[in-house]
Protein backbone atom coordinates (compact mmCIF):
# COMPACT_ATOMS: atom_id res chain seq x y z
CA UNK A 1 0.00 0.00 0.00
CA UNK A 2 2.95 2.33 0.65
CA UNK A 3 2.75 6.09 0.19
CA UNK A 4 -0.36 6.26 -2.01
CA UNK A 5 -2.62 9.26 -1.36
CA UNK A 6 -5.90 8.49 0.39
CA UNK A 7 -8.07 9.68 -2.48
CA UNK A 8 -7.44 11.18 -5.89
CA UNK A 9 -9.52 12.09 -8.92
CA UNK A 10 -9.27 10.11 -12.14
CA UNK A 11 -11.59 12.03 -14.39
CA UNK A 12 -13.37 15.22 -15.17
CA UNK A 13 -16.95 16.10 -15.91
CA UNK A 14 -17.94 16.39 -19.55
CA UNK A 15 -21.37 17.22 -20.90
CA UNK A 16 -21.83 16.94 -24.66
CA UNK A 17 -25.10 18.19 -26.13
CA UNK A 18 -26.38 17.11 -29.49
CA UNK A 19 -29.85 17.46 -31.00
CA UNK A 20 -31.21 14.32 -29.40
CA UNK A 21 -28.80 13.17 -26.73
CA UNK A 22 -26.71 14.29 -23.79
CA UNK A 23 -23.45 12.47 -22.98
CA UNK A 24 -22.18 12.92 -19.46
CA UNK A 25 -18.97 11.68 -17.87
CA UNK A 26 -18.52 12.09 -14.14
CA UNK A 27 -15.52 11.78 -11.82
CA UNK A 28 -14.25 8.44 -10.56
CA UNK A 29 -12.15 8.30 -7.43
CA UNK A 30 -9.69 5.83 -5.92
CA UNK A 31 -9.35 5.11 -2.21
CA UNK A 32 -6.24 4.13 -0.27
CA UNK A 33 -7.44 0.49 -0.37
CA UNK A 34 -6.85 0.45 -4.15
CA UNK A 35 -10.53 -0.22 -4.81
CA UNK A 36 -12.46 1.93 -7.26
CA UNK A 37 -15.48 3.76 -6.01
CA UNK A 38 -17.97 5.70 -8.05
CA UNK A 39 -18.85 8.82 -6.13
CA UNK A 40 -20.99 9.97 -9.00
CA UNK A 41 -22.42 8.32 -12.09
CA UNK A 42 -20.20 6.57 -14.61
CA UNK A 43 -20.21 7.85 -18.18
CA UNK A 44 -23.75 7.63 -19.49
CA UNK A 45 -25.77 8.44 -22.55
CA UNK A 46 -29.17 10.05 -21.99
CA UNK A 47 -31.63 10.51 -24.81
CA UNK A 48 -33.04 14.01 -24.48
CA UNK A 49 -36.21 14.54 -26.50
CA UNK A 50 -37.23 18.09 -27.32
CA UNK A 51 -40.73 19.12 -26.24
CA UNK A 52 -43.00 19.16 -29.29
CA UNK A 53 -45.67 21.63 -28.23
CA UNK A 54 -46.88 24.23 -25.79
CA UNK A 55 -50.43 25.36 -25.08
CA UNK A 56 -51.64 28.16 -22.80
CA UNK A 57 -55.33 28.12 -21.86
CA UNK A 58 -57.78 28.81 -19.08
CA UNK A 59 -58.24 25.69 -16.95
CA UNK A 60 -61.03 23.65 -18.52
CA UNK A 61 -61.19 25.78 -21.70
CA UNK A 62 -59.52 24.20 -24.71
CA UNK A 63 -60.70 26.84 -27.19
CA UNK A 64 -57.12 28.18 -27.56
CA UNK A 65 -58.20 31.50 -29.04
CA UNK A 66 -55.28 33.30 -27.37
CA UNK A 67 -57.60 35.42 -25.25
CA UNK A 68 -58.81 35.18 -21.64
CA UNK A 69 -61.86 37.15 -20.48
CA UNK A 70 -62.47 37.64 -16.75
CA UNK A 71 -64.19 39.99 -14.30
CA UNK A 72 -62.28 42.36 -12.02
CA UNK A 73 -61.79 40.75 -8.60
CA UNK A 74 -61.87 37.23 -10.03
CA UNK A 75 -59.07 34.68 -9.68
CA UNK A 76 -58.12 33.42 -13.14
CA UNK A 77 -56.78 29.87 -13.36
CA UNK A 78 -54.52 29.22 -16.35
CA UNK A 79 -52.57 26.17 -17.41
CA UNK A 80 -49.52 25.80 -19.58
CA UNK A 81 -49.21 22.35 -21.14
CA UNK A 82 -45.83 21.31 -22.53
CA UNK A 83 -45.82 17.98 -24.35
CA UNK A 84 -43.25 15.59 -25.73
CA UNK A 85 -40.09 16.28 -23.73
CA UNK A 86 -37.69 13.90 -22.02
CA UNK A 87 -36.75 14.87 -19.34
CA UNK A 88 -39.80 17.01 -18.47
CA UNK A 89 -39.65 20.69 -19.41
CA UNK A 90 -39.69 23.45 -16.79
CA UNK A 91 -42.37 26.13 -17.22
CA UNK A 92 -41.96 29.75 -16.10
CA UNK A 93 -44.70 32.42 -16.07
CA UNK A 94 -44.44 36.10 -17.04
CA UNK A 95 -46.78 39.10 -16.98
CA UNK A 96 -45.26 41.25 -19.69
CA UNK A 97 -41.52 41.04 -18.99
CA UNK A 98 -41.94 40.48 -15.22
CA UNK A 99 -41.53 36.89 -14.03
CA UNK A 100 -44.27 35.58 -11.74
CA UNK A 101 -42.31 33.64 -9.15
CA UNK A 102 -45.28 32.50 -7.06
CA UNK A 103 -48.88 31.42 -7.55
CA UNK A 104 -48.13 28.43 -9.77
CA UNK A 105 -47.39 24.70 -9.50
CA UNK A 106 -46.13 22.13 -11.97
CA UNK A 107 -47.00 18.46 -12.39
CA UNK A 108 -45.10 16.10 -14.68
CA UNK A 109 -46.51 12.80 -15.93
CA UNK A 110 -45.53 10.22 -18.53
CA UNK A 111 -47.32 10.43 -21.86
CA UNK A 112 -49.84 7.62 -22.39
CA UNK A 113 -48.87 7.53 -26.10
CA UNK A 114 -45.11 7.27 -25.51
CA UNK A 115 -43.91 6.46 -21.97
CA UNK A 116 -40.42 7.81 -22.79
CA UNK A 117 -41.88 11.31 -23.10
CA UNK A 118 -43.40 13.62 -20.51
CA UNK A 119 -46.32 16.02 -20.30
CA UNK A 120 -45.70 18.99 -17.99
CA UNK A 121 -48.68 20.98 -16.76
CA UNK A 122 -48.04 24.22 -14.91
CA UNK A 123 -51.10 25.87 -13.32
CA UNK A 124 -51.20 29.57 -12.41
CA UNK A 125 -53.81 31.19 -10.17
CA UNK A 126 -53.84 34.93 -10.72
CA UNK A 127 -56.13 37.47 -9.03
CA UNK A 128 -57.01 40.13 -11.62
CA UNK A 129 -58.29 43.69 -11.44
CA UNK A 130 -59.20 46.39 -13.95
CA UNK A 131 -55.55 47.47 -14.29
CA UNK A 132 -54.76 44.03 -15.76
CA UNK A 133 -56.96 44.67 -18.81
CA UNK A 134 -54.83 44.19 -21.94
CA UNK A 135 -51.95 42.52 -20.06
CA UNK A 136 -50.04 39.78 -21.85
CA UNK A 137 -49.35 36.59 -19.88
CA UNK A 138 -46.62 34.28 -21.16
CA UNK A 139 -45.59 30.73 -20.37
CA UNK A 140 -41.99 29.88 -21.26
CA UNK A 141 -40.87 26.22 -21.38
CA UNK A 142 -37.18 25.52 -20.90
CA UNK A 143 -35.52 22.21 -21.70
CA UNK A 144 -31.89 21.03 -22.11
CA UNK A 145 -32.50 19.82 -25.70
CA UNK A 146 -33.88 23.20 -26.85
CA UNK A 147 -31.69 25.98 -28.22
CA UNK A 148 -34.51 28.48 -27.63
CA UNK A 149 -37.35 28.06 -25.11
CA UNK A 150 -40.89 27.34 -26.31
CA UNK A 151 -43.34 30.15 -25.62
CA UNK A 152 -47.12 30.69 -25.56
CA UNK A 153 -49.03 33.82 -24.58
CA UNK A 154 -52.52 35.13 -24.02
CA UNK A 155 -54.08 38.55 -23.61
CA UNK A 156 -56.30 39.40 -20.64
CA UNK A 157 -59.58 41.24 -21.09
CA UNK A 158 -60.90 42.34 -17.71
CA UNK A 159 -64.50 43.50 -17.39
CA UNK A 160 -65.45 45.80 -14.52
CA UNK A 161 -68.81 44.66 -13.26
CA UNK A 162 -70.93 47.38 -11.71
CA UNK A 163 -72.84 46.41 -8.64
CA UNK A 164 -76.62 46.57 -8.67
CA UNK A 165 -76.60 49.65 -6.40
CA UNK A 166 -74.17 51.51 -8.66
CA UNK A 167 -76.34 50.74 -11.66
CA UNK A 168 -79.49 51.85 -9.82
CA UNK A 169 -77.85 55.15 -8.72
CA UNK A 170 -76.75 55.93 -12.25
CA UNK A 171 -80.22 55.16 -13.60
CA UNK A 172 -81.92 57.39 -11.00
CA UNK A 173 -79.49 60.21 -11.66
CA UNK A 174 -80.17 59.94 -15.38
CA UNK A 175 -83.94 60.06 -14.79
CA UNK A 176 -83.58 63.18 -12.63
CA UNK A 177 -81.49 64.91 -15.27
CA UNK A 178 -84.02 64.12 -18.02
CA UNK A 179 -86.96 65.77 -16.17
Amino acid sequence: MGNKPKCFSLGTVYVVRHERFILQQHNLFSSSRAQWFRLSHAPSLSLAEKPTGITLQRVGDASRDGHVVAAAGEEVELECIVSGGNPPATARWFAGDRELRSGHTQENSRSSRDPRKWISISRLTLPVNKEDDGAILRCVAEHPALDQPLEANTELTIHCELSFLQTLRKSLLLLLLLR
